[in-house]
């Protein structure tokens, strides 16, 4: 940019010497009747010529920007669908984790539940539950932020392993009422939170593909 400004400043330089030259052949009576004094016109020339090559300084540094700032919008979006796509990646190996290690068991139980519920109370199928290894889930996977379907089947899963440790040799009648509500809402919950699994296994999976997509668009954009 500096040697440019050198260069434009020598070439106005010139035009305004050249053309002082051209007025100072001309009889000054002659300027006076025209444009004014020859005093007058020099300096409204080497003013003129600043006053262009101040603008062109402007729209220099202007042009210089841009590159920058397009840049830096460029690696915003980037940094943006790069961290949708981890979480989306997150998402799918921690919700087919979750399915394979403790919703698959679950439904073999809860579907044959669902079949004698009629002749057994929501607490009778906590030991089968239990038996799936559901309760001895300590630390569960990452599903990624704003997936709540892992959080929400840890939730539940807690709460029925606290009532199945309470109703074990409880004879409290009204002890026992409030344990079987409780385990039944917490069973309506994990049928719920079970039929969304696929469902949102299949929605992080479309979120990741629009990600990548959108990536390559930008790399592709970048290279242009």
């Amino acid at each position: 940019m500096i040697a440019k400004g050198i260069v434009v400043l020598i070439l106005l330089g010139t035009v305004v010497l050249a053309i002082l030259a051209a007025l100072n052949q001309w009889p000054e009576t002659h300027i006076s009747k025209l444009v004014g004094k020859p005093s007058v016109i020099s300096g409204a020339l080497i003013g003129g010529a600043l006053t262009i090559f101040a603008g062109w300084l402007a729209w220099e540094a202007v042009q210089q920007q841009l590159p920058a700032q397009q840049r830096a919008t460029q690696v915003a979006e980037l940094t943006y669908w790069q961290q949708r796509l981890g979480e989306a990646e997150m998402g799918i190996v921690g919700l087919k984790l979750i399915r394979r290690t403790v919703v698959t068991p679950l439904i073999e139980v809860l579907d044959d539940f669902d079949r004698a519920q009629d002749d057994h109370p929501y607490t009778s199928v906590l030991d089968e539950i239990r038996a799936t290894g559901a309760f001895d889930h300590s630390m569960w996977p990452s599903t990624g932020p704003g997936n709540l379907l892992g959080w929400e089947l840890n939730y539940h899963l807690s709460i029925l392993r606290v009532q199945w440790d309470r109703s074990r040799g409880q004879v409290d009648e009204p002890v026992v009422e409030e344990i079987e509500r409780s385990a039944q809402n917490s069973i309506v919950q994990l049928q719920r939170i079970i039929q969304s699994f696929d469902a949102e296994i299949a929605k992080q999976r479309e979120n990741r593909d629009r990600a990548r997509k959108t990536l390559a668009l930008i790399e592709e954009k970048s290279l242009d």
